[in-house]
């Protein structure tokens, strides 16, 4: 039987990167960079496009967020015309949901606009809004030690004491990238029957802070790694792991942890 044909548009990035890794075996795989230079008719499958600002970016740009998505998002409509595109799956952000969150709201403009944009297009496409991911990268850059949980495992080798200054019932978004990519493999290989689906994974990997660094903690003592992590408020006791998040889900959650340890570690040895 013959592999399908995935095109990977932002393959270099932290997702698209993990993205190519672990399925290259399973599909066919084109990685496609955001110039989209490629031979055409390459007759695609499916385009993933995992490409995209961060809200950091996005927040220095917010002036031309609706001129630099547009112009995004026709490229990828020219690419999947040029190399008959049979599907479309576009990474957008759970923040869409959002309407009052100010920091965000550029970074929320530019998902919101290239949805719009692609809804349009005559293709069956599979809008997938992701929330925070976290997860061993396949490349180490500066930026990627910024996010809450990445800076977490780092500093549990170098310092003794973190201090965490999100307020403890604040809510957070954790997704470990296995558990994603296990179930963007299962919408790969689902029927596209619909012009336009949107999916939102709001409802998955939802924790408080104080929940979620109980968990982070109890992985990081188990392999002997015991910083202080300093909350306004004590840590919650007698926690039950099914009341925050199922046992496969804490699979998938541990799995990850413990990969990004074990990469946070060889790149302090460097």
């Amino acid at each position: 039987m013959e592999l399908k044909k995935l095109a990977i548009l932002g393959s270099t990035g932290f997702i698209g990167n993990r993205l190519y890794i672990d399925l290259k075996n399973k599909y066919k795989i084109i990685r496609i960079d955001r110039k989209f230079k490629f031979k055409k008719n390459l007759k695609i499958d499916c385009l993933i496009c995992c490409s995209g600002p961060n809200k950091f970016w996005c927040a220095r740009n917010k002036k031309s967020i609706l001129k630099k998505s547009t112009y995004f998002a026709k490229k990828i409509q020219i690419f999947s015309k040029k190399n008959s595109v049979k599907n479309i799956i576009y990474f957008s952000s759970v923040h869409v949901l959002k309407k009052n969150d100010k920091a965000l709201i550029p970074y929320i403009k530019w998902h919101q606009n290239i949805e719009k944009y692609l809804k349009k297009l005559k293709i069956n496409k599979k809008i997938i809004r992701l929330p925070n991911l976290f997860g061993k990268p396949i490349k180490n850059k500066k930026n990627f030690w910024d996010f809450l949980i990445n800076s977490i495992i780092k500093k549990s080798f170098l310092k003794k004491k973190i201090i965490i200054k999100n307020k403890p019932n604040k809510k957070i978004f954790a997704m470990p990238l296995n558990f994603f990519i296990n179930f963007l493999e299962k919408e790969i290989d689902k029927d596209f029957i619909k012009l336009t689906r949107i999916i939102n994974l709001s409802s998955y990997y939802k924790f408080r802070t104080d929940e979620f660094l109980y968990i982070v903690k109890e992985i990081l003592k188990k392999r002997n790694i015991a910083p202080k992590i300093v909350l306004k408020n004590d840590f919650p006791k007698n926690l039950i792991l099914n009341s925050i998040i199922s046992k496969s889900e804490y699979s998938f959650f541990k799995k990850e942890i413990i990969d990004l340890l074990k990469f946070a570690k060889d790149q302090i040895k460097l």
